[in-house]
């Protein structure tokens, strides 16, 4: 760390939801208890790396990225699958982009038709009641607006860091819409669905109807036997171009790090409650 010619320094302070913005000597930043900090290495290790040299360009870059920003770092050097919350603490609770997800019914044009009740998907948004079986279109999540950093450290570490906001260096993933459910195959028009549907024309697996009356029926169940090919093609059925697709390695990846950055851990497996808590 280092100081500039008059010992000045720019502090982020949080105060609640928002963030400040003071600079001055170190001995003008003080502790929850009052006191002054001694030295700029007690400061920094504080704050955990919240100030910058205020006579930089780099600064403004810093100090957005610190307050708008929240990611993990990966250190590969450790076998845990937790990893390390980085950038803005405060955003880690609030979730902006993650709390901006929503279940909704898309229709075949791109148009979002509804969205639906966070608590209970039988229902819209405004309360009444919602159709889940195709009709009304098929069941998604949204996914808002957000940007992204990958960043290596050093041959052992990486952070991943997303924003609401277009800070320098980060990536644009725009507003994409992922199907709820694993997908089925309406056999009438061949078309790559995400619906809750236990008829026939939605049969799962390879559409064996032995089993329809009991337990191991494949009816509401997910397609399979079909090849990749198979599933592009039916995905770009449900509508002409290119615009409905079968998952891709770009959102599964997308996915994958929304989910370590939430939980602050790489194993999808590991319990929730009490894991890494803020």
């Amino acid at each position: 760390m280092e100081t500039n010619a008059d010992n000045s320094y720019i502090e982020i302070k949080e105060n609640g939801v928002d963030m400040t913005i003071a600079e001055g000597p170190v001995s003008s930043f003080v502790n929850e208890a009052g006191i002054a900090y001694a030295s700029f290495a007690a400061l920094d290790a504080a704050t955990k790396n919240f100030f910058v040299k205020a006579s930089e360009a780099a600064y403004y870059d810093a100090v957005a990225e610190a307050m708008y920003s929240y990611g993990v770092l990966i250190d590969n050097n450790l076998s845990s699958p937790l990893v390390t919350r980085v950038g803005n603490l405060q955003l880690h609770k609030t979730l902006p982009i993650h709390s901006n997800m929503k279940g909704c019914l898309l229709l075949d044009n791109g148009n979002v038709n509804y969205y639906l009740n966070p608590a209970n998907w039988a229902q819209k948004a405004d309360g009444t009641a919602s159709v889940l079986n195709g009709a009304d279109g098929q069941v998604m999540v949204e996914i808002p607006e957000y940007w992204v950093m990958y960043r290596t450290i050093d041959a052992m570490k990486i952070e991943v860091r997303i924003s609401e906001r277009n800070l320098p260096g980060y990536t644009l993933k725009p507003k994409r819409y992922v199907s709820a459910y694993k997908a089925s195959l309406q056999r009438s028009n061949n078309k790559l669905s995400s619906v809750m549907n236990p008829t026939a024309d939605f049969r799962g697996g390879d559409n064996n109807a032995t089993n329809d009356a009991n337990s191991k029926s494949y009816l509401g169940r997910p397609v399979t036997s079909k090849n990749l090919t198979d599933f592009r093609t039916y995905a770009r059925n449900r509508a002409a171009g290119t615009r409905w697709n079968c998952m891709t390695y770009d959102i599964r990846k997308s996915l994958y790090w929304l989910f370590a950055i939430e939980y602050a851990n790489l194993n999808s497996q590991a319990a929730v409650v009490g894991r890494n808590a803020i």
